[in-house]
């Protein structure tokens, strides 16, 4: 079962989230800070990450190229999303793998998470 780690500070949102991945298959965590987010990485070790760009007082971008500068954690794929698409823009800088626009749209945001998926498997096979 793939896991993945969902940031968002908003709770409903969160579990919307998490109910229609869970029924997918995945197996989820959800955090609302970046506190959490970094030790949920540690300890859950997540396939995926999906990412809020306002996180709790914090640039969500700017965590995202905290996590894709560390040596160890460079390969683990992020999905960033945001209602304001104007900060998605450029989100390859911060080295987030995709985007996604709020509202989201569930089989857009799976289709997204299992190409990302299958594209991490060929990486490291190779």
């Amino acid at each position: 079962m793939k896991k993945v780690l969902i940031a968002d500070d908003n709770a409903d949102f969160l579990n919307i989230l998490r109910l229609s991945l869970e029924g997918k298959g995945y197996e989820i965590k959800c955090v609302t800070s970046k506190r959490d987010l970094f030790l949920s990485i540690k300890n859950f070790l997540p396939d995926i990450i999906l990412l809020d760009v306002f996180l709790d007082k914090f640039d969500g971008r700017q965590i995202c190229k905290e996590i894709t500068d560390s040596l160890t954690l460079k390969n683990l794929p992020i999905i960033i999303f945001s209602a304001n698409p104007y900060s998605l823009s450029h989100y390859e800088l911060y080295g987030a793998n995709d985007y996604i626009d709020k509202p989201i749209s569930i089989p857009l945001l799976i289709e997204k998470i299992e190409n990302l998926l299958r594209s991490k498997k060929y990486i490291e096979k190779n």
